[in-house]
């Protein structure tokens, strides 16, 4: 498979809204928020990961972020020059892996929202707490892709700041012209 050139990297800022939301107690429901990022091709790098909402649906084993509240926050961002690319959410997994649900909710996603990215991203936080442990995966209507961390498989993620960085092979998420509406 060709690689696509294009590095997912999470900010520092995002990774720690991930840690703070950790379903660490078993009081805890699944927790999520919206993804938003600056194409500076060829990386993509998220800077912010949403809180979650008080309109969203949340139980132990289940995250539904309010579709109204969404769009707003998607506009809100947008207007500051970040692109809305997907969603993340908890699971209380230590190896979190989605569910049919999840996946079916991003192939829904992507096909209502207005945009011109070639897929979504989904993350999923898993519950450890000696390390940051995250299911990454890309998504169009009809198929998922899961993405491995830089280092795992390829050396030639050679980014300089520090945060979290996927490599994307063979896969387009977008280009810098495009946005989501």
């Amino acid at each position: 498979m060709l690689g696509s050139g294009q590095t997912l990297v999470f900010s520092p800022k995002a990774l720690k809204v991930f840690e703070k939301y950790r379903q660490i107690s078993r009081s805890q429901p699944e927790s999520g928020g919206l993804l938003f990022a600056k194409f500076d091709m060829p990386v993509i790098k998220i800077d912010i990961a949403t809180p979650p909402q008080p309109e969203d649906r949340k139980s132990r084993f289940l995250f539904v972020s309010n579709p109204d509240t969404r769009r707003t926050i998607v506009r809100r961002y947008f207007r500051k020059g970040l692109h809305f690319i997907g969603e993340w959410h908890t699971h209380p997994q230590s190896e979190p892996t989605p569910s049919g649900l999840d996946v079916n909710s991003m192939k829904e996603l992507f096909r209502q929202s207005v945009h011109e990215l070639n897929y979504f991203v989904m993350v999923i936080i898993g519950n450890r707490t000696d390390n940051l442990s995250l299911w990454v995966s890309l998504h169009d209507a009809t198929d998922m892709y899961q993405l491995s961390p830089c280092g795992s498989t390829d050396q030639s993620c050679n980014l300089t700041f520090a945060a979290l960085r996927y490599r994307i092979l063979g896969k387009y998420v977008g280009q810098e012209s495009k946005s989501i509406k």
